[in-house]
Parts: structure tokens; sequence; C-alpha cells
């Protein structure tokens, strides 16, 4: 597989978000440090604390993370449209 169950699950996330943009309402800015600390805390439990995590765990805090990204990416593009139209 040419990415890891984290990096495909953010790309899922970013996917979702983008959909979610043109479709739905954005939710709040403030989800953006819940699931990057999601993500975090899984990927420094298995790299400095050595627990072991299986690639399903990679793939749910993979999306958090891209979806929480993709939150701050697509409400970045919000106010640069805002701003020049």
């Amino acid at each position: 597989m040419p990415l890891c169950a984290r990096c495909l699950g953010a790309s899922i996330g970013h996917i979702l978000i983008a959909v979610q943009f043109f479709v739905f309402q954005l939710p709040s800015i403030w989800f953006l440090p819940v699931g990057l600390s999601c993500m975090l805390m899984d990927w420094y439990l298995q790299n400095k604390r050595r627990v072991y995590h299986s690639n399903l765990s990679r793939l749910i805090t993979g999306t958090l993370g891209g979806y929480a990204i993709g939150i701050l990416i697509w409400k970045l593009v919000e106010l640069v449209v805002q701003w020049f139209f």
C-alpha cells in the first residue's frame, strides 16, 4: 500500500470535509484541536511509548486529524473568498 493507514485516514478526512464544504455548513473551528490531539496522541503512544495500535485505530485517528486540518483549510478559503468578493 503506498500510504500508511494514518495517511490514508488523513486523505479520507480531507475528502470528507471538502464534500461537506460544498454540501453542508462547516463545523466549528473548535473541532480542530480535538481532531489533531487524537491523531497526535495516537502517534505519540505508538512512537514514543511503544504502545501497539492497530491499523484501524490509525485510520480512525488519521481521519479525525485530516478532517480537522481540512476545517482549517476550508475556513481559510471562506475567509479569502469573503475578503476578495
